[in-house]
């Protein structure tokens, strides 16, 4: 089967081959799937530096999430068959073929297009668990920075469905009018001057709830004055170079919370009952068009060069390679 390989840690565009190689043996527990879909993330460009929470096992396949049709189940399967369409986070989606363990499939209808389903395991679920993890409630003030990733636009519709007032940091304007578009209460640049009187104005002088922080460095350092009594602070991103600076008085004085999230490990803490009726809600909010997924562009999956050197220079949208015509 056609896989995207590497060797050796390094940058996508360097390190990236298309290789023949072989599919593996089922074991118990699993199903053989025809990847359909599999989106680019962030995470997919750390796992190939080896700077992701899970390591490359040289030769390794890229690809983190997918979507597909079962081809073949091993004996021991009993809540899956061929011919079900699946989503699911593995480790080897960008090929033709990946072996996944039963646990770790979500089943999706047949009606939702792969390009879609594919989002669902990974940026649309970990939304959803930020946003519960958050504690925010309707009325609340939910401070978000690198808000024009494609993550981030979906935690601002899900907030907009509850009720929640988003505040979107961002580095360029140009996503402003798709991020209100989305439902965000205000979009301010991260670089403002005043920025953070800016956000306390917008809040009543009250401070904000929650922050949502992907980016560390120095706007975590000034998010601390403008939190509310009780808020939560969030990390679960590191896009920053440097390290922040906390004084323990702002964290002592305002009795905040201080805690990192990974959606490996939220997943790891649900039963699969719990698991699938987060997964049916966010498909619900898709049905009913209060969730739009970012829009999609689509590269076969042999055109692996081109697609990363389009996703490295978007500024929006998603792209998705792909393993039909």
């Amino acid at each position: 089967m056609k896989s995207i390989l590497f060797n050796k840690a390094g940058e996508a565009a360097d390190v990236l081959n298309i290789t023949e190689t072989d599919i593996a043996e089922l074991l118990p527990g699993q199903v053989r799937v025809k990847v359909m879909a599999s989106p680019i993330n962030p995470s997919d460009y750390m796992f190939i530096k080896d700077q992701y929470r899970l390591k490359p096992l040289y030769p390794q396949i890229a690809g983190l999430e997918a979507s597909g049709i079962i081809t073949d189940v091993h004996v021991t399967v009993k809540g899956f068959k061929k011919g079900d369409h699946v989503t699911f986070r593995a480790v080897g989606t960008w090929a033709e073929f990946v072996n996944v363990n039963e646990n770790e499939l979500i089943p999706v209808e047949q009606d939702i297009p792969f390009e879609i389903s594919c989002q669902i395991a990974l940026n649309a679920i970990t939304a959803h668990a930020l946003l519960e993890w958050s504690k925010c409630k309707a009325g609340s003030y939910l401070l978000l920075s690198a808000a024009s990733s494609a993550l981030a636009g979906l935690i601002v519709q899900m907030a907009k469905a509850n009720g929640i007032k988003t505040i979107c940091l961002v580095r360029d304007m140009e996503s402003a009018g798709l991020l209100y578009t989305q439902g965000a209460y205000k979009v301010l640049p991260a670089d403002e001057s005043d920025l953070m009187s800016r956000i306390m104005e917008l809040t009543d002088h009250s401070g904000v709830d929650a922050f949502l922080d992907a980016v560390g460095g120095d706007i975590l350092s000034k998010s601390l004055k403008v939190m509310r009594s009780n808020g939560m602070i969030t990390l679960y991103g590191m896009f920053a170079k440097g390290p922040a600076e906390v004084f323990n008085s702002d964290v002592i004085y305002k009795n905040l919370t201080v805690t990192g999230f990974g959606i490996g490990q939220w997943l790891a803490s649900k039963s699969t009952t719990e698991k699938r009726s987060a997964f049916s809600v966010i498909i619900d909010l898709i049905f009913k068009e209060k969730l739009i997924l970012p829009q999609v562009y689509t590269y076969k999956l042999t055109d692996i060069s081109k697609a990363v050197l389009f996703d490295q220079h978007k500024k929006t949208g998603k792209v998705v390679l792909v393993n039909y015509n």
